[in-house]
């Protein structure tokens, strides 16, 4: 049996949902006892929304990521960017995951499924559906008549694992 660091990228205005992801994928693991958890944070707001939160006792892991602080459209993209790759870095596990706050698993044993598909399959993880949309951001006025689509049936790093 393979151990699991299931690696969530947090901010403090979710805590509530990453309380409800660590609860639900523990309660729905067919192995709970193989998952280590790992948490970012970026700064003290969030820092204190985790010391307040159920996840002091659960979480093996805080890493806190300072946030990016040049402002722009690419803010969010960043620090989720950062955060990922600080909790991929620190993963000594035999299986990494990295999950967005604020997901939840829907079916019990995932935590086998995952190992089953990683034995023929280096990656796996959710994929954004086939949907185009288009951008009407006025920072993106020259994307307004491009027709756009997002990470379609590739896994993104909304939840990943490796």
């Amino acid at each position: 049996m393979r151990t699991i660091n299931f690696c969530i990228t947090a901010v403090g205005s979710g805590m509530h949902y990453a309380e409800f992801l660590v609860a639900n994928l523990y309660a729905t693991a067919r192995h709970p006892e193989r998952i280590s958890i790992s948490m970012s944070v970026h700064g003290e707001p969030d820092i204190a929304a985790f010391k307040n939160s159920k996840l002091s006792d659960t979480v093996g892991n805080l890493i806190t990521v300072p946030p990016y602080d040049k402002p722009g459209i690419s803010t969010l993209s960043v620090n989720h960017c950062r955060a990922i790759n600080a909790l991929a870095a620190q993963s000594e596990a035999d299986i990494t995951i990295i999950s967005d706050y604020d997901m939840a698993f829907t079916s019990a044993g995932w935590d086998a499924r995952i190992e089953n598909i990683l034995e023929s399959h280096d990656l796996c993880g959710a994929a954004y559906a086939r949907a185009w949309f288009s951008s009407n951001l006025i920072e993106l006025a020259w994307l307004k008549n491009a027709p756009l689509a997002k990470y379609q049936n590739k896994p993104n790093l909304s939840f990943f694992a490796i």
